[in-house]
């Protein structure tokens, strides 16, 4: 393979080595850029086979050129100016020959190092093709092993689903038969207390009758107690009334007896023992009124009355009336 770096024209001195110094520095300012994709290339990220190749010849020839003519230039043009006396050391012939020989080696050394790197390529297509083989079959594997594994956790979901369902089914029953359980005691609980509370109820209308009858019979006493009371309360007004007459007919009495006195002394004194008498008569006969010895008390004070006129001896008349009545 040749060169793409051939020089265009025949080298003339001094412009043709300024142009191929200008070439040189040209191409030797490339190598870093080459180095960059060459890296780029080795990984794989930006260049492909041929134009990694393509590039890595081109550079390649730029550093053999750029050797050749280092070496030239120590060998006989290092320190030499452009000056037309010193043109004699090297023909155009002989610069044209060591060119010539320069890109043979060149070529030589390309063609060799395209063959490397085609036998590189080829090993780094089968490598490739290889690891693709490789990652394939694992690929299948895994998409097998993933396939098993959804198939296992597909059963594992199902089963699971299964014994969930059951263990549901389960729950449910259990709940109703807790459900049925609890509404039997509720019912049975509200049934006792429902006959709890009709037992109460009976037992306060109950209560409320028994209350009822205590309360009639209570009033029917007080009522009886009521109407004794003032039958009593009559009986007693009555012998009020008739104490009272009797008391005024006996101080009537008493009246003309004192003035029967025949005494002024003896009148003024038994006047008023029997007034004193008198009333302590009447007041003795309103405390013992309601008493059942009423009579016996009113006859104990008018026998009193009468023991005090026979101990004056002085009005028999009173006496006789007295013990008359």
């Amino acid at each position: 393979m040749k060169s793409s770096f051939r020089p265009c024209r025949t080298a003339t001195y001094p412009g043709d080595i300024a142009y191929i110094r200008a070439r040189i520095r040209c191409l030797v300012s490339f190598l870093p850029e080459f180095y960059r994709f060459s890296n780029l290339g080795r990984a794989g990220k930006a260049l492909q086979g041929h134009q990694f190749r393509e590039v890595l010849i081109n550079v390649r020839g730029v550093e053999l050129i750029a050797r050749e003519f280092s070496q030239f230039q120590t060998g006989g043009m290092v320190g030499q100016t452009d000056s037309a006396g010193i043109m004699n050391y090297i023909t155009r012939d002989e610069f044209s020959a060591r060119i010539e020989i320069i890109e043979t080696r060149i070529d030589a050394r390309i063609e060799s190092m395209s063959a490397k790197i085609d036998g590189f390529l080829i090993e780094q297509a089968e490598r490739d093709r290889a690891r693709l083989e490789q990652e394939c079959i694992q690929e299948n594997v895994r998409l097998e092993q993933e396939k098993a594994r959804q198939e296992d956790w597909r059963k594992d979901e199902k089963a699971r689903q299964e014994d969930w369902l059951k263990e549901e089914k389960v729950r449910q029953d259990d709940w109703l038969k807790r459900d049925k359980a609890q509404e039997k005691v509720r019912l049975a609980r509200e049934r006792h207390l429902e006959e709890i509370r009709q037992e109460r109820e009976k037992a306060r209308l109950e209560r409320e009758e028994e209350s009822r009858k205590a309360w009639q019979e209570r009033e029917k006493s007080q009522e009886k107690l009521r109407l004794e009371q003032e039958k009593a309360h009559l009986e007693r007004d009555a012998r009020y009334a008739s104490m009272a007459a009797r008391s005024d007919r006996a101080m009537e009495r008493l009246d003309e007896s004192m003035r029967m006195v025949s005494t002024i002394k003896a009148n003024y004194w038994a006047a008023t023992t029997v007034h004193f008498l008198g009333m302590v008569a009447i007041l003795v006969g309103s405390y013992y009124a309601n008493q059942s010895n009423v009579l016996v008390t009113m006859q104990t004070t008018l026998a009193m009355v009468q023991s005090v006129k026979e101990a004056g001896n002085t009005v028999p008349a009173v006496s006789t009336t007295l013990s008359a009545e």
